[in-house]
């Protein structure tokens, strides 16, 4: 078990590392700008985003999770603060690829 700890942490790090840069990235064009539009809408995470959330098809797919994520985010950094919100995807990737280390 320490061992695929360990490598979790290693694969953990290396994801964070790759994806760093990211933070200095804006906005873009394909998606970014209509979910947070989605997410301003809802503003901050509360009960009635977290029952929107789980009761919303927009504007393509049933994911609870994500805007759950995108509310929380415009809680902590505000809706105009791209790095906020990239930091946010950088953390989850790194816990996802340290989670699926230890799994497999």
């Amino acid at each position: 078990m320490r061992r695929a700890l360990l490598i979790a942490l290693i694969v953990a790090t290396i994801t964070t590392a790759l994806y760093w840069p990211a933070r200095e990235n804006e906005i873009v064009k394909w998606d970014d700008d209509l979910y947070l539009a989605h997410a301003a809408r809802q503003q901050r995470l509360s009960a009635a985003a977290v029952r929107w959330a789980f009761t919303t098809l927009s504007p393509f797919y049933y994911h609870p999770l994500t805007w759950l994520s995108h509310a929380a985010d415009v809680s902590l950094y505000g809706y105009v603060d791209a790095r906020g919100h990239h930091l946010t995807n950088i953390i989850l990737h790194a816990l996802n690829t340290g989670l699926l280390a230890v799994v497999l």
